[in-house]
C-alpha cells in the first residue's frame, strides 16, 4: 500500500509538473489593458490569426474574431471581423482596414487592435489569443485530424494542397493548413483539373 501511495504521489507530481511546463511555455503579451468582469459575467475573448508566413514582411491580421461565453445563459456566440472593413485606427485616429492595425512593433499590435475594437463597436475585451500557423496545425493534430467530404481529386499549386481520396478524408494539421489556405483549388472532373466550381 505504501509503494502505491508513492507511486501515486510520483505520478501526480509527474502530471502537474508536465501540466506547468506547458502552461509556462505559451508565450504571453504584457501590459494589455483588459476590460474587468464579474465573475458568472460574460466574457469576450478576442482570437487573432496573423499572417506569419515565412518571408512576409508585415503582421497584418487573417482572421479576427470576438467570441463571446456567456456563462448565465450557457451559450457562446462568435463575430467575425472582415479583413477588410475600414475601421478608425485607435492609435492614428485615421481610416484603415482592421487587418492593419495590428501591424505594430511588440505588443502594440493586439493593444490598438483592442483599443480599435472598443472604440468603433464598443465591446469590452476580458482576454486575448493569437494562433498562428504553427498552432494551428498542432490543435488540428491534437484532436486527431479534422474529416473533410471529398468528392473529387483536388489541388491548389498555390497552397500546396494536394488529395486524391475520395469521401470523408480526415486532414492532419499539415494538410488543413494547406487547405483552409487554399485560394485557387482545382478540382477534377472527367480527368481534368478544372477551377472550383
Amino acid at each position: 500500500m505504501g509503494i502505491a501511495l508513492v507511486l501515486f504521489c510520483l505520478f501526480g507530481a509527474s502530471v502537474a509538473g508536465y501540466a506547468l511546463v506547458k502552461y509556462e511555455s505559451i508565450g504571453r503579451v504584457g501590459d494589455l489593458e483588459f476590460d474587468q468582469v464579474a465573475e458568472g459575467d460574460a466574457k469576450n475573448i478576442l482570437i487573432v490569426a496573423p499572417d506569419t508566413r515565412e518571408g512576409h514582411s508585415g503582421r497584418n491580421t487573417d482572421t479576427i474574431m470576438v467570441v463571446r461565453v456567456d456563462p448565465a445563459s450557457d451559450r457562446l456566440a462568435l463575430t467575425s471581423f472582415p479583413r477588410d472593413l475600414i475601421v478608425t485606427v485607435a492609435d492614428t485616429g485615421e481610416l484603415g482596414m482592421i487587418n492593419s492595425v495590428y501591424a505594430r512593433e511588440g505588443d502594440a499590435g493586439p493593444a490598438n487592435l483592442i483599443a480599435t475594437l472598443r472604440q468603433n463597436f464598443d465591446i469590452p475585451i476580458h482576454h486575448f489569443v493569437e494562433v498562428n500557423f504553427e498552432s494551428f496545425k498542432q490543435v488540428v493534430d491534437a484532436v486527431g485530424g479534422i474529416p473533410v467530404w471529398m468528392d473529387s481529386a483536388v489541388h491548389d499549386p498555390h497552397s500546396g494542397f494536394y488529395s486524391e481520396k475520395l469521401g470523408c478524408v480526415t486532414l492532419d494539421g499539415e494538410q488543413a493548413l494547406l487547405f483552409v489556405r487554399s485560394r485557387y483549388l482545382d478540382v477534377m472532373i472527367d480527368g481534368e483539373w478544372q477551377d472550383d466550381p
